[in-house]
C-alpha cells in the first residue's frame, strides 16, 4: 500500500463515502475502514454468490448540505461542450440518457474472471516479435494498425537495418501492430436505480488484489447524478484544455457504461480539480482535497495491481495522475507520473511520426494530441522544480499539431467559441519547444549558444504567429477568454525565465522608477502574471483555469522577491505589496493546484528571513533613513508574512519541496542566500504525500 493511502482512506462499503477525519491525522487504515454492513464478508474464491449493495449516495457521518441549502443548483451551472452528447445521441438514434443496461444476475467482483487478459499481460518479448514475424509473412494486405495495440521499433533494431521491408514509402517502417488486444475491463457504475450489470475482471489479478482492491473502493462509483455531473465537468473545462480523448467515443461509451474503472475514477479526479466547489458539496464531500484524493488513490490502486491491460487507456490515465502533487521523496509525485506517460508514450512511438502509418486519421490524431500534452507538461512541470526533462525532442519527429487534429468531430469545430481551444493545444506546443530552448540555453551543463536577445525574439516570434483568438492586450486584465489568458501568462512565464538574475539592477541607486521598471522585462512580466491572476481570483474563475497558468506565478513571486529586499524605500514596498498579491493566488488555489501550498510556505520563509536580517541589521549598526524605510517596509508585511504559516503546512495530501532540492534549483538558487538553519519550519510534510 502506497504511502499517501496510509494516512487516508474512505470508507469500506457498497457506496461511495467522504473521509470522516482530517487529512492529516495520521489515522491508520485499520483504523479509518469500516466493513459496510451491507455488504457480506467476502467468501472463499471460486464460490459465486450474489452481491447485493444499496446505493444511497455518499452517506457519511459528514454533515451533507442539503440541495436547498447550496447557493446554486445543477441548471445553474452552465456549460456547452456537454452539448455535445445529445448531438451524439442524435445522431444515432438513441434517446439522451445515462441508464445502463440491467443484469438480473448480480456478480461479486471477485468472482466473475476471464483469462484472456492474462496471457496478454503476461505475454513474453518472443511472443510478440513471433507475431511481428508472422504479420511479415502475410503479405497479401497493408498491415493495419489498432492505436491501443502498437509494436514500435526504432531504427537501431537489428531487424531494421537488416530487412528490406522495413521501408514504407522511402520512409522507415516503426509502427506495426501488436497482438490483438483482448479488450477492455469495464464495470458499469451505480445509478440511481441501484443496478450493477455484470462484469469480468481480468484473470491476471490475484483473487487476494482483487479483495484489496475493493477494500480501497476501487469497484465503488459516483451516484447516476453525481456522475453525471462530473463527465459534464470533464467535456466543458477538462477536455479542451487537455483533450486526451476522441470525443465520440468517449460520449458513446459513457453512454454506454462501458468506461474502464481506471478511466472513471481518473475522470472524478479530474472533474473534482476543476469543479465548482458547490458540485462536491451536493456529492457529499467536505472539501475539495479529500474529494481529489478518494478518487486518485482509487485510480492508483487499480494502477498499482495492474488491473488494466489496454496501454491507450493507462497512458490516459497516467496524464490526468500527472495533476497530482506527491512529494519530493514519494516517486508519486506529477514528475514520477509524467515519467511513467512519457515511457508508455515511448512504447507506443507517439514520439516518432505516423504519416505513413495505416492507421485511421482520427486515431492518429488522438495519438498526436496525446503526445504534444505530455510534451507540454514536461516542459512547464519540470522547469517548475528544476528536473531535467523526460522527453528528448532530438529523438522525436512526432508532426506539431494542425486544426486537422481537431476537426474530426464537426459538430464541436463548427461552435467558433470551442475552436479556441484547438489554436491553444497548437500554440502551447509551440510555445513549449521554445521553453524548453531557454532552460537549456541557461541551466543546462552543456548550456546551448543562444543570448537572451535570440531567446526574446523567438518568443516574439512566436507571438506575432498568434491566431486572432488568441491574441490579447498587455494593458487589459480580461480572463473571460481562459486560452489567451492562460497563453499570454506562459509566454511571459518564458519572459521572466528568460531574463531573472541576468542584469541584476541595483535599485539603490535609482532615481527614476518608471525609467528602470519600463526597461526591466521580468519586471514588466511578473505584474502581467500577478494582474491576470488575481483578476482570475476576484471573478471567480481560478478553479477553471489551465494550470499551466500557475506556473508563471512561481517565477513572478521570485522577481517580487527580489525587488522586496532593496533598501530603496519605494522598490521595496512596491515588491512586498506584489508579492502578498501572488500569496493571495496561491492561497486561492492551494486545493486544487497541488504546488500552491509549500510555494506559499516557501515565500512565508524567505520574508520572514529577510524580517529577520532587518532586525539584527537594526540592532548592529546605526539605522539610516533607507535601512529604516526598507525596514519598516518589511515589518509591515500582510498577513501572509506576519501570520503563522498556513494550516496546510504539513499536509500530507499535498506535499511540499525540500528547501534543499530548491536551493540547488538551477533557475531560483539565486534567492536561497541565507542559511537553512534559520528557518523555523522545514518544507517536508510529515505525513505521506
Amino acid at each position: 500500500m502506497g504511502d499517501e493511502e496510509s494516512q487516508l482512506q474512505t470508507s469500506n462499503s457498497g457506496d461511495e463515502q467522504p473521509v470522516n477525519n482530517d487529512p492529516g491525522d495520521g489515522v491508520e487504515d485499520s483504523q479509518l475502514a469500516s466493513p459496510s454492513s451491507s455488504q457480506q464478508q467476502i467468501e472463499a474464491l471460486g464460490q459465486e454468490r450474489e452481491r447485493v449493495e444499496v446505493h444511497n449516495g455518499l452517506v457519511g457521518r459528514n454533515s451533507i448540505p442539503p440541495s436547498d441549502a447550496t447557493p446554486g443548483s445543477s441548471s445553474q451551472v452552465q456549460y456547452t461542450t456537454s452539448n455535445h452528447i445529445n448531438r451524439l445521441d442524435r445522431r444515432s438514434g438513441t434517446e439522451s440518457t445515462t441508464t445502463p443496461q440491467t443484469s438480473a444476475e448480480l456478480l461479486s467482483p471477485l468472482t466473475s474472471r476471464t483469462s484472456v487478459s492474462s496471457s496478454y499481460r503476461e505475454m513474453p518479448w518472443s511472443a510478440m516479435f513471433d507475431h511481428f514475424l508472422n504479420m511479415r509473412q502475410d503479405r497479401s494486405h497493408r498491415e493495419f494498425i489498432d492505436k491501443a495495440s502498437i509494436t514500435y521499433l526504432g531504427e537501431s533494431f537489428p531487424l531494421a537495418i537488416i530487412l528490406e521491408d522495413f521501408q514504407e514509402g522511402g520512409m522507415p517502417k516503426l509502427h506495426h501492430p501488436a497482438p490483438p488486444y483482448p479488450g477492455s475491463s469495464s464495470l458499469p457504475h451505480p445509478t440511481d436505480k441501484d443496478i450493477t450489470s455484470s462484469h469480468n475482471h481480468p484473470a491476471h489479478v490475484p483473487a487476494q488484489e482483487l479483495e484489496y482492491l475493493q477494500a480501497k473502493g476501487a469497484f465503488d462509483y459516483p451516484k447516476k447524478a453525481q456522475w453525471d455531473e462530473f463527465m459534464t465537468v470533464f467535456l466543458d473545462r477538462v477536455f479542451p484544455i487537455y483533450p486526451i480523448f476522441n470525443l465520440n467515443e468517449l460520449v458513446q461509451q459513457y453512454r454506454n457504461d462501458t468506461l474502464p474503472p481506471m478511466l472513471i475514477h481518473s475522470i472524478c479526479f479530474l472533474a473534482a480539480t476543476f469543479c465548482p466547489i458547490i458540485i462536491l458539496h451536493r456529492a457529499g464531500w467536505t472539501s475539495r482535497r479529500e474529494a481529489r484524493f478518494s478518487y486518485y488513490q482509487k485510480a492508483k490502486a487499480l494502477f498499482d495491481v495492474q488491473y488494466e491491460v489496454n496501454k491507450l487507456v493507462i497512458l490516459q490515465t497516467v496524464v490526468m495522475m500527472s495533476f497530482w502533487g506527491g512529494g519530493p521523496n514519494n516517486y508519486w509525485n506529477f514528475y514520477g507520473w509524467l515519467n511513467i506517460g512519457v515511457t508508455i508514450a515511448e512504447t507506443l512511438g507517439l514520439h516518432r511520426s505516423m504519416a505513413t502509418t495505416n492507421m485511421k486519421p482520427v486515431d492518429k490524431s488522438l495519438l498526436r494530441r496525446l503526445w504534444w500534452i505530455l510534451v507540454i507538461r514536461d516542459a512547464f512541470c519540470s522547469s517548475l522544480v528544476g528536473r531535467p526533462f523526460r522527453i528528448d525532442i532530438d529523438q522525436c519527429d512526432t508532426e506539431i499539431l494542425t486544426l486537422d487534429d481537431f476537426a474530426h468531430d464537426t459538430d464541436l469545430m463548427a461552435d467558433t467559441t470551442i475552436q479556441s481551444f484547438a489554436n491553444y493545444q497548437i500554440h502551447m506546443s509551440k510555445l513549449s519547444l521554445i521553453l524548453r530552448e531557454i532552460v537549456q540555453a541557461r541551466f543546462h551543463p552543456r548550456k546551448l549558444y543562444i543570448d537572451t536577445a535570440q531567446l526574446h525574439g523567438k518568443l516574439v516570434q512566436w507571438r506575432n504567429q498568434l491566431s486572432e483568438n488568441l491574441k490579447w492586450s498587455e494593458k487589459s486584465s480580461d480572463v473571460s477568454n481562459i486560452y489567451s489568458t492562460t497563453i499570454a501568462a506562459c509566454y511571459h512565464h518564458n519572459l521572466i525565465l528568460t531574463y531573472l538574475g541576468q542584469t541584476p539592477v541595483n535599485y539603490d541607486s535609482v532615481t527614476d522608477i518608471e525609467a528602470i521598471y519600463n526597461g526591466d522585462v521580468a519586471h514588466s512580466s511578473a505584474e502581467y502574471i500577478s494582474g491576470v491572476l488575481c483578476a482570475a481570483v476576484t471573478s471567480s474563475k481560478i478553479h477553471f483555469m489551465p494550470h499551466e497558468l500557475f506556473h508563471g506565478i512561481f517565477l513572478a513571486e521570485a522577481k517580487f522577491y527580489t525587488e522586496m529586499r532593496s533598501s530603496h524605500r519605494l522598490i521595496s514596498q512596491l515588491g512586498c505589496a506584489a508579492l502578498n498579491s501572488c500569496q493571495m493566488v496561491l492561497h486561492e488555489s492551494w486545493d486544487s493546484w497541488d504546488p500552491s501550498p509549500w510555494v506559499m510556505q516557501l515565500f512565508d520563509n524567505l520574508i520572514r528571513r529577510v524580517r529577520e536580517e532587518q532586525q539584527l541589521d537594526k540592532a548592529s549598526i546605526p539605522v539610516n533613513e533607507t535601512t529604516s524605510d526598507a525596514s519598516y517596509n518589511i515589518n509591515r508585511m500582510s498577513a501572509w508574512g506576519n501570520a503563522p504559516l498556513m494550516p496546510f503546512e504539513t499536509d500530507p495530501l499535498i506535499g511540499g519541496v525540500a528547501y534543499e532540492s530548491l536551493q540547488n534549483h538551477p533557475m531560483l538558487s539565486t534567492l536561497f542566500e541565507v542559511p537553512q538553519d534559520l528557518f523555523g519550519y522545514g518544507l517536508t510534510p510529515t505525513g505521506p504525500s
